[in-house]
């Protein structure tokens, strides 16, 4: 929680400082304009790439609860079909097994949607991770083209 109102006073912070920096634009070379385009970007991306990571830590606790709890429902599953196995004509175990089994294909489910999420959210951070890194090379390339006076 503390990375999102991090982040929110980070994005005001730069939307105020690029509604000035907007105006001077006009006055700008195209060389000037590409680098303070990149450094928006760059900024932009950075404030994306800190939530992604804030929330990896809460989906990597889902996962491995939901993992947890499908590794249980399976251990439940298997023991309610021992029972089942010695009393073959008990309804009652037919229904627990039943259910077991329910809760044991509902519990891996969860678990394949937890991890296939955190994956995804991981390809997310590693594709921001390598914009950013593109776009410093841009910048560091623009800015090495531009007059020495004005480098900053």
């Amino acid at each position: 929680m503390k990375y999102i109102s991090t982040l929110t006073v980070l994005l005001i912070t730069s939307l105020m400082s690029f509604s000035q920096e907007k105006k001077d634009l006009e006055n700008l070379t195209k060389q000037e304009k590409e680098v303070n385009k990149l450094e928006k970007r760059i900024s932009d991306s950075k404030a994306k790439l800190i939530v992604l990571e804030a929330s990896l830590a809460e989906k990597i606790t889902k996962s491995e609860m939901a993992n947890t709890e499908a590794k249980n429902a399976a251990e439940d599953n298997a023991e309610v079909a021992k029972k089942l196995n010695k009393n073959q004509t008990s309804k009652k175990w037919a229904r627990k097994s039943n259910n077991a089994a329910k809760n044991a294909k509902r519990d891996a489910k969860d678990a394949r949607k937890a991890k296939k999420s955190l994956e995804s959210l991981q390809g997310d951070i590693e594709d921001e991770k390598q914009k950013i890194a593109s776009d410093e090379r841009k910048l560091s390339k623009v800015r090495q083209t531009l007059p020495e006076n004005e480098n900053n």
